[in-house]
């Protein structure tokens, strides 16, 4: 879907780390249109200057088209500094809102030559033209809906069949004005009830490449004076009002981020006057402001819930606090009216060391990258360090009320998630079975009684609809063992699924101390007398416990099936792949050529004497039975990610 390229703050100067801080900072609080003009001008700036986003973190550049039913040529600019707090640059192709309809059906539209990777589809209800009339029965109110959400499909399916791009659609925000006041909410054929009936049929029926904009329940959280601009429509046909472009803008920022993978990972929390009213090395866990009974301590309670259904769908949580361990730890133990436990918290940092420095360590403990951290903390001088020396992390603005908290961390829209997969729901027990991993490791006498100790089975089949979610969430999130870091879209992965010249695999494993879900993705291609491999990654969970070696043994079986003679890969390099340079030299592949930019071609071929790698891991022949299992590997070894 778009190229890595590199991020850092490296050789920055100070005069230009200040700069992106003050970014950082303005681009995290709410902001006006006059003031996101003027934010899109020092963007331009900064980028000249430092020719890179600081931070430590991968950038994403794609392609995106924006079409609509009304004038949108003010949405750019907004939209690319709401983009740049995701680490992502962008090519826009903007067209003209009153052909919007002609560049999605024809073939030689300058749409699709322009290729995006994601197309941006902003109606509102002026585009609708199928009304019911007055006094319609229920069954022409939906006859006519049908024919209006089929308008739609037929747009969807013309994408489809031309490109492999994902659609952002809106759906309608109801009007002001409503001619039969508070009776059109039980009217079936007023506009009112029409239009919600339609924004139902939307969600029902949109497939999964096309993901829904809330543009009701924008227009409802801004209101709807502010939403639209009547007199601005009639005179240059763009409906939105200029106050309602930050926050339309910002959603389509996380939407994009979502499907480009860039959606946060892990919440890291300050503890006092963050989780709780007070300083409980102060006041004790007796003196803290949390519960019933106190507006401020109700407001922590609620936020706590919050927090907590964050966890619930896959969201990992982190402490991250200047305090005693001891004594940070003592109100989740002892307070009666704590929400959140220790068990939630896959990472709990509490000491003394500068939260900069505590980050890292968190995400090094949790094998994520900078840029899938929100911290939260209520203390202003700290949110300005952390965005000074590890920019990549996302540091919202906090106002004083905590009341506010939830509302702050909702709008920022930094854990958007484009689907919603069962390994999703159940990642915080990943992690903390990792620890459980982590702590027998430290006891095993060596690596190879390690990994017989675990267990493992793997179970694996091609690409299918059941997997294809979790699939190319993988592939869009992938960062560190992943050969190419080539990001595909829903549809592209799809085209690859259909076409018989490729071999695609999906892998599961699991061990004795749980099931680590779908964890490797390969995709490789017949091309004459060769299989050649575009996509291998795998999850940082099961990394160096020869899950490597069980994807090789399936691809050296299938290039032998095929009667291919050899095998080819290449390794990309970014700034977080590097353990992956010498990848495929571990696996026995010659080095064919070396580019300037680091990339290699490596190529394997099959003589008789390429044999099977040895590993710890049964081999599941479905979801429910186990195979055969492998020897042990003494190659195994531990790498620093």
């Amino acid at each position: 879907m778009g190229a890595c390229l590199k991020g850092g703050t490296g050789g920055m100067a100070k005069d230009q780390m200040e700069a992106w801080s003050h970014f950082l900072s303005k681009i995290n609080a709410k902001l006006t249109y006059p003031e996101l003009i003027t934010m899109a001008r020092s963007l331009k700036g900064l980028q000249r200057d430092a020719d890179m986003f600081p931070g430590d973190a991968a950038i994403i550049r794609t392609k995106i088209a924006l079409l609509g039913n009304y004038n949108l040529s003010f949405l750019p600019s907004p939209l690319e500094v709401y983009l740049a707090q995701h680490h992502v640059q962008v090519d826009l192709f903007l067209g003209d809102f009153a052909n919007y309809k002609q560049d999605l059906l024809s073939s030689d539209s300058a749409l699709y030559a322009f290729c995006p990777h994601i197309i941006i589809l902003l109606l509102d209800h002026h585009s609708i033209y199928l009304w019911p009339a007055m006094y319609a029965s229920h069954a022409e109110v939906q006859d006519v809906a049908d024919r209006q959400i089929q308008v739609w499909v037929a747009l969807w399916e013309k994408v489809r069949g031309e490109c492999s791009a994902s659609i952002i659609q809106t759906n309608i925000a109801l009007p002001c004005e409503r001619p039969l006041g508070h009776y059109e909410a039980r009217t079936e054929w007023s506009a009112t009830h029409y239009l919600r009936k339609l924004n139902q049929l939307l969600a029902e029926r949109a497939p999964s490449h096309v993901h829904i904009l809330d543009a009701e329940h924008l227009s409802g959280i801004l209101g709807k004076l502010s939403w639209f601009d009547e007199p601005t429509w009639y005179n240059t046909r763009q409906s939105l009002g200029f106050s309602a472009v930050p926050t339309l803008t910002r959603s389509l920022a996380s939407m994009i981020a979502a499907l480009l993978g860039k959606s946060r990972k892990c919440l890291v929390l300050d503890l006092d006057n963050t989780l709780w009213g007070g300083v409980v090395g102060d006041v004790g866990v007796e003196g803290l402001r949390l519960g019933k009974g106190d507006a401020v301590g109700e407001a922590f309670i609620d936020f706590q819930h919050y927090i907590r259904q964050l966890k619930e769908r896959g969201v990992i949580l982190a402490v991250c606090s200047k305090n005693n361990p001891e004594i940070a730890r003592a109100p989740f133990e002892s307070h009666p009216e704590m929400v959140l436990k220790l068990d939630d918290f896959s990472a709990f940092v509490a000491n003394w060391d500068d939260k900069a420095t505590n980050l890292r360590r968190i995400a090094l403990q949790l094998n994520v990258g900078l840029d899938s951290l929100v911290f939260m903390d209520d203390n202003p001088a700290e949110r300005a360090l952390v965005r000074r020396y590890v920019a990549a992390i996302t540091v919202p603005e906090l106002p004083e009320d905590p009341a506010l908290f939830r509302r702050v961390l909702d709008e920022g829209g930094y854990f958007e998630i484009a689907t919603l997969s069962k390994e999703d729901l159940v990642r915080t027990s990943y992690y903390l079975a990792e620890r459980k991993r982590q702590e027998q490791a430290a006891i095993a006498p060596d690596v190879n009684e390690f990994l017989e100790s675990l267990e493992m089975v793997c179970t694996c089949g091609p690409f299918d609809e059941m997997n294809l979610q979790r699939i190319v969430q993988l592939i869009n999130k992938t960062n560190q063992w992943n050969l190419t870091t080539q990001r595909l879209t829903e549809g592209e992965v799809g085209d690859r699924m259909a076409d018989p010249s490729y071999f695609t695999l999906w892998v599961r494993n699991r061990d004795c101390f749980g099931d680590n879900g779908l964890i490797a993705v390969l995709i490789a291609r017949e091309q004459k007398a060769t299989l050649e491999v575009e996509t291998w990654l795998m999850s940082c969970r099961v990394i160096n416990r020869g899950i490597e070696d069980f994807i090789f043994n399936e691809l050296l079986d299938e290039a032998r099936r095929r009667g291919t003679s050899s095998v080819e890969g290449t390794y990309r390099p970014t700034r977080k792949n590097t353990i992956m340079r010498l990848f495929y030299e571990n696996l026995g592949f010659e080095r064919l050529v070396t580019e300037e930019d680091g990339t290699t071609r490596w190529r394997l071929h099959l003589s008789r004497d390429v044999c099977h790698r040895p590993n710890h891991i049964a081999r599941g022949g479905s979801r429910e039975d186990e195979g055969r299992t492998g020897e042990v590997n003494s190659d195994d070894s531990y790498s620093d990610t």
